[in-house]
């Protein structure tokens, strides 16, 4: 039972936790909320030094409250404001969430019935399928129909419907799978159709085409090795890589143009060269000296002949060599003093450089003097405040108001972010995404009113999650059997051979061949 436990916890932390064992909130491989203890810094959950349960800490006090608290006496507070997304440092609601309003209690009540936005009880922007008389909110009766007017007429229509006087009509140009109007075309359906001019045309691809014109009638621009006359494209002559014609203008690379073809380069751990001895591109751990390709001197950033000018970060450039020096150092006074340290290290008295606060991108003099700070964090005081609204890469300097959302977020009627729905990277509302996430195994597209949808490969994927939790299971299972085996044979030593005999059965012998 201990193993099984045990193995179930550590599936638990290697498949379905990405972002790592103290990450609440894990979307694509980034975290986005972090456990009480831990802050989050670009995505990873970083440990406090000090622990007061949901405070950012300084010098082992509280000096400011998470969002969802205020502070009273060096702790938080929870506030408890149902359906409040803003609120002062008192704790009184300034902001509700959408279908609420603040009522004379300084509570958010609800707005009207299918009112998505209110003043007080009176609705100024109706929920979808519903449109505003008289501050109210009335149920559409037009079949297909999404959004209305203030006139009760519908202004935008269902997937594959378009307005007409009004109403929602089927799209009527042939093979149009969503369209604005019932006669003006958005998107043709699938497969080998284009629309051009209004109207979903068969497409049939040029060969080695990488660009088409607006009607994908003509090919615009070849792909490489492959060059362009009238509207076809047409190999290069071997190892050219960029034609005009049948007269090269570029060679592969490890190639060069000897005035007619395209030779192959000689030249030692040389990738790309001018021409037969001389080199304009050498592999990786070397660099080019006099037309030819020299081995990097070790922990050397920047070479001048065959000296280095340049060393690595941490590394002091002695005569001609670069040796250890102090670590995260960027420019040295000395092998064991810094004059200045790299971003996220400030230079101690010793010369010597320290880590800054977690919270800090920068900082001064000490590791709690932030001179500028991460994304979702905002400078006050020499000090770097996490935004109240979590899904804030950018805030005004109270932290209560979102100048810039997350690329994956969006910012609501309100002014608050909030995350996209799954598999979307960038949207503009909830229910309208712009990019969906692309994988390595299935591809995301965004239909119906901007929902992303999964569209598997040709090509097949493995899902290793799967397939590691089936393999542990066996495992575990093998485990259990051998264990009572085990057990059963220890406590009974002739358990089988009396359940042979019970049963009338016997051993045998297999017969020799």
């Amino acid at each position: 039972m201990f193993y099984t436990l045990l193995v179930t916890a550590c599936l638990y932390t290697l498949v379905y936790s990405e972002c790592g064992a103290y990450c609440t909130d894990c979307k694509n491989g980034t975290c986005r909320v972090c456990n009480e203890r831990f802050l989050n810094i670009e995505g990873k959950c970083i440990y406090y030094k000090y622990v007061i349960p949901n405070c950012q800490i300084y010098s082992g006090e509280c000096v400011l409250c998470n969002y969802g608290f205020v502070l009273n006496n060096g702790s938080c507070i929870e506030v408890n404001l149902p359906n409040c997304v803003e609120y002062d440092q008192a704790g009184t609601c300034t902001q509700c969430v959408i279908g609420y309003f603040i009522n004379n209690k300084g509570f958010c009540q609800s707005c009207p019935a299918n009112c998505i936005e209110c003043m007080n009880d009176k609705c100024l922007v109706c929920a979808d399928k519903y449109y505003l008389v008289n501050e109210t909110c009335t149920k559409g009766n037009i079949k297909n129909c999404l959004r209305y007017n203030s006139l009760g007429n519908c202004d935008t229509c269902s997937f594959g419907y378009g307005v007409k006087n009004g109403m929602c009509e089927f799209c009527r140009v042939k093979d149009c799978q969503d369209c604005s109007l019932y006669d003006d075309c958005l998107l043709c359906n699938g497969g080998s159709k284009q629309l051009f001019n209004n109207s979903c045309q068969n497409f049939i691809p040029i060969e080695n085409c990488k660009k088409y014109d607006i009607d994908f009638a003509k090919c615009l621009e070849c792909e490489k090795g492959y060059y362009l006359e009238h509207s076809q494209c047409f190999s290069c002559p071997l190892h050219c890589a960029y034609c005009n014609s049948n007269h090269c203008n570029q060679c592969n690379d490890g190639y060069f143009h000897d005035g007619k073809t395209c030779s192959r380069c000689f030249l030692k751990n040389c990738v790309k060269c001018s021409s037969s001895d001389a080199c304009e591109k050498c592999k990786d751990g070397y660099y080019i000296y006099n037309n030819t390709c020299r081995k990097k001197i070790e922990h050397c950033k920047k070479e001048h002949g065959l000296k280095c000018v340049e060393c690595n970060e941490g590394f002091y450039l002695t005569t001609d060599t670069c040796i250890k020096g102090v670590a995260h150092c960027l420019i040295h006074k000395s092998h064991d003093q810094c004059f200045q340290c790299s971003p996220g290290y400030f230079l101690t008295e010793n010369y010597l450089c320290s880590q800054c606060h977690s919270s800090c991108k920068t900082c001064e003099g000490s590791a709690s003097f932030c001179s500028s700070c991460y994304s979702g964090f905002i400078g006050k005081d020499s000090k770097c405040f996490t935004c109240m609204d979590k899904f804030c890469s950018k805030c005004t300097i109270d932290r209560t108001y979102c100048v810039e959302c997350e690329s994956d977020a969006y910012e609501n009627h309100n002014g608050v972010c909030m995350s996209c729905q799954r598999d979307c990277i960038q949207c503009d509302g909830y229910s309208h995404c712009i990019y969906c996430y692309n994988d390595n195994q299935n591809k995301t597209n965004y239909s119906q009113d901007g929902i992303c949808l999964v569209q598997e490969n040709d090509k097949k994927g493995y899902d290793w999650k799967l397939i590691l939790v089936a393999c542990i299971g066996i495992i575990v299972t093998f485990m259990v059997l051998i264990g009572a085996f085990i057990f059963f044979n220890n406590k009974y030593p002739n358990w089988i051979g009396n359940c042979l005999r019970k049963n009338n059965l016997k051993y045998s012998a297999l017969p020799s061949k």
